[in-house]
């Protein structure tokens, strides 16, 4: 009896080992886990040139993530993401096809100069997010309804400035921002683990994280400390 007592408590204890193990480590596991397993079904799957392109694809994945992460953290959502990142690089593309097809070309013609137009993007990304910030605190639109209609218009206008049109042929500039490589390291793998170290800074770092923190965890513990919340 006492030994069935004991095999119970013991599994009982082990369960609950596994259950906090998972949670706090379940999402640096599952991928190892999974890695591990794809490596040996195809060995092809840890090569180099493989891992490479991986990283590569997640990479800009990733570099989103972490914008959002900040507006996850303080409670908020955003859902306009995709449609940001749409019309931007549409965008991009376009503006190096002025006037031209928007197939391969011998020449590209562009409207601004190459770093001009990235910086315009990039401004134009910053300013629509900025636009919604001020649609969800001034006006108190639920950020829900705000990004999903941002992201909506544009999509669509991402769509209708090629006329669905597919772009190709950018300028070397832009071909290194998705394909070129530093040191060896893709420079999109490069950037993301770049920005990594700066977002943890950031978060852990600064008085600006520790207030999105505590925005997201209560809303309400955070204005009674002083916070200013809308």
């Amino acid at each position: 009896m006492r030994t069935e007592t004991t095999k119970l408590k013991f599994t009982k204890e082990f369960k609950v080992v596994i259950s906090v193990f998972l949670d706090k480590y379940g999402a640096h596991v599952m991928p190892f886990s999974l890695a591990v397993l794809f490596s040996f079904l195809s060995p092809a799957f840890a090569s180099l040139k493989n891992l490479e392109n991986l990283l590569r694809q997640s990479s800009f994945i990733g570099i989103l993530s972490l914008g959002l992460s900040f507006v996850v953290m303080c409670g908020g959502i955003d859902l306009s993401i995709s449609g940001v990142f749409a019309l931007s690089s549409t965008l991009c593309a376009l503006w190096q096809h002025h006037g031209i097809y928007l197939g391969y070309v011998d020449n590209l013609s562009f409207l601004f100069p190459p770093y001009l137009i990235f910086l315009i993007c990039t401004l134009i990304g910053s300013g629509i997010g900025l636009l919604q910030s001020l649609v969800i605190t001034k006006a108190n639109v639920p950020d829900f309804i705000v990004t999903l209609g941002t992201m909506i218009t544009l999509r669509s206008l991402a769509f209708s400035s090629t006329g669905g049109q597919t772009v190709f042929g950018v300028s070397e500039e832009t071909k290194f921002l998705g394909s070129g490589s530093i040191w060896g390291v893709p420079f999109p793998v490069f950037a993301w683990f770049l920005l990594i170290v700066l977002a943890h800074i950031v978060l852990k770092n600064t008085s600006f994280g520790y207030e999105l923190a505590a925005t997201g965890q209560s809303r309400e513990a955070a204005k009674i400390c002083g916070r200013k919340i809308r």
